[in-house]
């Protein structure tokens, strides 16, 4: 395969040394090449019923687009300035990726074990330190409310533009970690404890990195998660049925309104402590500022 990166990789060279055209026309060319290879392959499969075609399904003529595809696919991947090595980690944490959520999709619920819902931003990763160290502001953030940019007196359209920026450039992949809640966690994925763990986090799911950047981060941490949602209030739900189903459930949450309505609804909560949450009190939420002392909370 790699003989075949760089056998391509020398012809489109010598394509480029006599043909003048800018990057950008260069990826577009090979684009709409990919595009025309594939239509040209379902030419050649008999994909509708009421044809009687005896031409189609022609393995040498399938095996043709198929090579033509894959030429094409190398071409893109080295017009936009990967190399061979990169080309197959990005392939591989993706199939990573597309498998985790294949088995999520089907696997059964669980039933009569430990179940944690681990909310990220603001309960195991610090999403506020991270977002503030890559503006930078200088002032303190006084973590007075869920809304940053009110806390840090920013313009909603410019605090809007500045998010989107982040999302954009991959600020969810190296969020600084709350180190006593990834101890526990680990602690307990290595222990006869071993619970079923599901994320949810109200990130945004029209931004595709996103969700990788949230499995890469959780990676990093060699944390041990069983399904990962993209979720706000509907988390709440999601504890309750597999409540129903005869789990022990235990949500990790900083947001004061999910944290009520969980408890309200008989779910237990571990609160991580912030002002802008002090006001969430229930006999269901334990608020704490270290999760380490919270090792004894599954048997």
């Amino acid at each position: 395969m790699k003989a075949l990166f760089e056998l391509q990789k020398h012809f489109n060279d010598y394509i480029r040394d006599n043909i003048i055209k800018t990057d950008l026309e260069w990826q577009l060319t090979y684009v709409q090449g990919l595009q025309q290879e594939i239509a040209e392959l379902l030419e050649h499969i008999d994909w509708n019923p009421r044809w009687k075609d005896d031409s189609r399904n022609d393995q040498t003529s399938i095996a043709l687009e198929l090579a033509d595809i894959t030429k094409y696919l190398l071409c893109l991947w080295q017009a936009f300035g990967f190399q061979y090595d990169e080309m197959l980690r990005w392939i591989e944490q993706k199939s990573d990726i597309v498998e985790f959520r294949a088995i999520q999709r089907f696997r059964y619920p669980p039933e009569n074990q430990n179940v944690l819902f681990v909310d990220l931003d603001g309960t195991i990763a610090d999403w506020r330190e991270g977002f503030l160290e890559w503006i930078p502001l200088l002032q303190p953030d006084p973590l007075t409310s869920l809304s940053l940019d009110i806390d840090m007196g920013l313009p909603y359209s410019e605090y809007k533009q500045l998010k989107d920026d982040f999302e954009w450039q991959g600020g969810y992949a190296n969020l600084p970690p709350f180190q006593d809640a990834i101890e526990l966690l680990q602690t307990w994925q290595n222990s006869s404890v071993q619970p079923y763990v599901v994320v949810c986090t109200a990130r945004p799911v029209d931004i595709a990195r996103v969700y990788y950047d949230t499995f890469s981060w959780l990676d990093t941490y060699r944390l041990t998660v069983h399904e990962i949602h993209m979720v706000g209030d509907e988390r709440v739900q999601l504890a309750m049925e597999m409540k129903d189903r005869g789990n022990t459930v235990i949500m990790l949450e900083d947001n004061p309104h999910l944290a009520m309505r969980a408890a309200a609804n008989n779910l237990h909560v571990v609160m991580r402590a912030f002002p802008y949450n002090e006001s969430a009190v229930h006999y269901n939420i334990h608020r704490t500022s270290d999760f380490s002392g919270l090792k004894g909370l599954l048997k």
